[in-house]
């Protein structure tokens, strides 16, 4: 019942665009503090290890009539995604700017979106039929409830995580454990 807790006062309209917004309670003491890229700038001597390539995801409901096309294994284009609602993360999210900037590329301005605040707000918000996510391929594995959507231009859709450290690099045994584990293979 996502589509009940989204509070009348919290939506948002726009003459070109129709936002819907669900926030859910933090668990972040600094909620709301968002960096876009390139704003920041790291200290002397930080490394930035190349860690993993994440593909991001379209995802519909499984009653979704875009369903229904993914299982024929046709790629949907933008502009048939684009038709629907859009499900997204928060303003300043990275995996939001990367859909946005994708979009942008093509001329594509989706006229409504819901904006969550977090990945499996994404999910129970696209189980509950409320429109087409965007999530980490990380995020849907094993999941009932919906299915990945074939894009046509998916490479478009990757983005690069890297693990910084610091000047001292991985002198602690807790950072070189945390090492460890995150280069692990799956």
């Amino acid at each position: 019942a996502l589509s009940r807790a989204v509070p009348r006062s919290s939506r948002v309209h726009d003459p070109e665009r129709q936002f819907g917004r669900y926030r859910e309670p933090s668990r972040n003491p600094r909620h709301g503090f968002h960096r876009r890229p390139g704003t920041a700038r790291l200290p002397v001597g930080t490394q930035v290890i190349p860690w993993r390539t994440d593909q991001v995801v379209a995802i519909a409901s499984t009653r979704h009539p875009l369903a229904q096309v993914g299982r024929a294994a046709r790629a949907l284009s933008l502009r048939e995604l684009a038709q629907h609602p859009l499900i997204w993360r928060e303003f300043g999210s990275g995996l939001r700017m990367l859909v946005e900037a994708v979009f942008a590329a093509h001329g594509i301005s989706p006229t409504t979106v819901l904006e969550v605040t977090s990945v499996e707000g994404v999910k129970e918000a696209v189980r509950a039929d409320m429109g087409i996510g965007f999530v980490s391929e990380l995020a849907t594995r094993d999941e009932p409830g919906f299915v990945t959507l074939p894009l046509s231009g998916a490479a478009q859709f990757r983005r690069q995580f890297s693990i910084l450290t610091t000047p001292h690099g991985l002198a602690s045994q807790a950072c070189r454990a945390f090492f460890a584990v995150a280069n692990a293979s799956d």
